[in-house]
């Protein structure tokens, strides 16, 4: 189920182009996976709604982001 949620954001930003895409699509073809309780869809719409939008998400601390508890579903960066 994950991966045709993500497949079908990929065919429609392919199709449409990446402005057709809703934020939570956006997100989700970046994190390309969820957790082991949430969809990579499920997941992106979760941090949006606590962050308020990409720009919060993208502006928040390593230390907002633990806090919240999510760090652990996220691509790691430092590997």
């Amino acid at each position: 189920m994950e991966s045709l949620e993500a497949d079908d954001a990929a065919r429609k930003m392919q199709k449409y182009g990446i402005g057709a895409l809703s934020d939570i699509e956006l997100l989700a073809l970046f994190l390309r996976t969820g957790t082991h309780e949430k969809s990579v869809m499920r997941f992106s719409h979760d941090l949006l709604r606590h962050f308020g939008s990409l720009y919060g998400l993208l502006s928040a601390s390593e230390e907002e982001m633990m806090r919240v508890g999510w760090h652990r579903g996220l691509p790691s960066l430092h590997s």
